[in-house]
């Protein structure tokens, strides 16, 4: 317990690290929201009583335009996988890589529900904020992969790594209630 406690504190301090790294960034995001014009506050901020705290459309128009082009290109109806075949082309590569294909496509489009609008949702962040990130793992509750949109600021990584292969480390802030993380525990998840 004491051992596990120590482990604990460090990863907390490291954490806190990095959160206090990217400290230019959470401005940015914040001031870039009242520039969007999405912080509601500024109704009731006004510096005349029914004065106007408009900003311009042109920004989050932008934003919205380019989610709308990625989802367009990566996002297909008939799903985004596709496969590319190395070295000699033979029959039986030809059939597997399209079943491969067809069988990651279905899983995109029917068996993960999420993944589609986490993905929309991940392009508006990134457009909006600079950054957004998607997990993926195998969910044994579900017995499906899962794919999910995280938020940048739930994503926590030293502002002075260069890309997430080198970062010393990464967390991710996984917002669980009390009781997932009792079953998660008691699962040895």
């Amino acid at each position: 317990d004491e051992e596990l406690d120590v482990i604990g504190k460090k990863i907390c301090e490291h954490v806190k690290d990095d959160e206090d790294s990217r400290q230019s960034w959470v401005q940015h995001a914040i001031t870039g929201l009242k520039l969007l014009g999405l912080n509601l506050d500024l109704v009731e901020n006004a510096s005349v009583v029914g004065g106007c705290t408009a900003t311009h459309p042109l920004i989050l128009e932008t934003a919205v335009k380019f989610q709308s082009k990625a989802s367009t290109e990566l996002l297909p109806a008939n799903g985004p996988a596709n496969v590319r075949i190395w070295g000699l082309k033979t029959e039986e590569k030809i059939k597997r890589a399209g079943r491969v294909k067809q069988h990651l496509n279905y899983q995109l489009t029917e068996q993960m529900s999420e993944f589609y609008p986490d993905s929309e949702k991940n392009f508006l962040y990134s457009a909006t904020f600079g950054a957004g990130f998607k997990k993926a793992w195998f969910d044994p509750d579900k017995k499906r992969p899962c794919d999910i949109f995280v938020p940048a600021h739930q994503f926590v990584v030293s502002n002075n790594a260069t890309d997430l292969e080198n970062a010393e480390r990464y967390t991710y802030l996984d917002p669980i209630s009390e009781l997932t993380l009792k079953n998660r525990i008691e699962m040895n998840f």
